[in-house]
């Protein structure tokens, strides 16, 4: 048998296995109380707190997420001695939510902030650490990146592209896509199947949201330019949407204006994509409180 269908095969295995539990994970619903306040949803507030732990969900859109709530909800189940919250804003593309997400970490008042991104939100997260630290912040901060991408317009161009059944730019991110911008902007579906590859896609953001190439292709890059900050990477080895060995070579090239310390955690034995707390709960736990704990 032909490697390049034998490597398809077996990305497409991963990827359906990945969406088997997310799939399950759409019928959980978050049973305890949420505060909202500003963009923010508060599943623990508890006043006066010294430290927020706040997560980005990925995709194409900042909601809480199944998986986001199922992980909220182990956290409480641990006692935790610190607020949790999400940022939420459904008017637009995730990317484009950076400036808003600075400015409403600002009106916080935290002596500490651990941002937790899953897949895209680990982009966007750095991006906000970024900003923050830049324009002067007295907040300690940390990121702590779940399944995290290095380059991700690189990263599909070189790994999905060519590829003919192992397509998870075509089967999952490009549909969420088009569906979220249906509902803001009701576009036609003939706009759905034109998008074939990233520079298609790229082109779609670009009509409904103004969100123009050069601007996307710098926003999909990590940010490692976080000057006395802890950015804790937890790697999934057999994730079949970020590629470890791609992120591993795109790192060559975006981890070059590093400045801050980085921490990497590697899971070996799962397939997953932000779906480790469906498949394994206690390991994705450990994983992640130990980050916040440090």
């Amino acid at each position: 048998m032909d490697n390049q269908l034998i490597y398809e095969l077996v990305g497409f295995y991963r990827l359906m296995v990945s969406g088997y539990y997310h799939y399950q994970l759409q019928s959980y619903k978050y049973n305890g109380e949420i505060k909202t306040v500003d963009k923010l949803y508060y599943y623990n507030r508890e006043k006066p707190n010294k430290k927020l732990v706040l997560f980005l969900n990925g995709g194409t859109r900042l909601n809480p997420g199944h998986n986001i709530e199922k992980i909220i909800s182990e956290l409480m189940s641990k006692k935790v001695d610190y607020d949790i919250a999400t940022y939420i804003n459904m008017t637009t593309h995730n990317l484009l939510c950076t400036k808003d997400i600075c400015k409403t970490i600002r009106r916080l008042d935290y002596q500490e902030i651990d941002v937790v991104g899953l897949s895209v939100g680990t982009l966007i997260g750095s991006h906000v650490l970024h900003k923050l630290i830049r324009k002067g912040t007295p907040i300690r901060l940390k990121l702590i990146c779940i399944d995290p991408i290095m380059n991700m317009y690189d990263s599909a161009i070189r790994t999905f592209t060519n590829n003919y059944i192992y397509r998870p730019d075509l089967l999952q991110h490009f549909p969420e896509a088009f569906f979220n911008a249906r509902q803001l902007f009701h576009c036609g579906y003939s706009e759905l199947f034109q998008m074939t590859n990233m520079d298609n896609y790229v082109a779609f953001l670009g009509r409904h949201y103004g969100l123009s190439t050069g601007k996307y292709k710098r926003l999909v890059r990590f940010q490692f330019d976080l000057p006395n900050c802890n950015v804790h990477l937890i790697h999934t080895l057999n994730d079949p949407v970020v590629i470890f060995e791609e992120n591993r070579y795109q790192y060559k090239d975006v981890g070059r204006n590093k400045t801050c310390k980085v921490h990497n955690h590697y899971i070996a034995d799962e397939i997953s994509h932000c779906t480790m707390i469906q498949s394994n709960p206690e390991l994705q736990m450990e994983f992640l409180t130990k980050c916040i704990g440090q």
